[in-house]
């Protein structure tokens, strides 16, 4: 900042020394055309703003969208794991029955070879 500050001061002086170089026209003329700088600047700096502000509202737009569809999909997910998990639970249910049932068939014919 103290820098900035330094040159400013020293571009200050150039300047005015510069302008005193110059003729009236030439001074008023060149006052005029480092004020419409100044202008283009201020003008070219708000465009660039506005832009930036509509960029990031944009991707804030964005992001949200993204986030509206990474939770949809995560609901999604859980809920045919869900399914998936009950599925698996009935058919687990199912083979450990089956598998009992074979069991206590295999059991009781073999029961009735060894008595035979």
């Amino acid at each position: 900042l103290l820098r900035q500050e330094e040159f400013l001061k020293v571009a200050s002086r150039t300047q005015e020394s510069f302008l005193e170089g110059l003729s009236k026209d030439e001074r008023q003329a060149t006052l005029k055309a480092e004020e419409a700088l100044r202008e283009f600047k201020d003008t070219s700096t708000k465009h660039e703003k506005d832009a930036t502000l509509q960029a990031e509202e944009a991707l804030r737009v964005v992001n949200a969208a993204s986030a509206a569809e990474l939770a949809t999909v995560k609901e999604s997910n859980a809920a045919e794991l869900a399914t998936f998990k009950d599925s698996s639970a009935a058919a687990l249910a199912t083979v450990r029955e089956s598998s009992a049932s074979d069991l206590a068939t295999i059991r009781e014919s073999s029961a009735s070879d060894l008595a035979t």
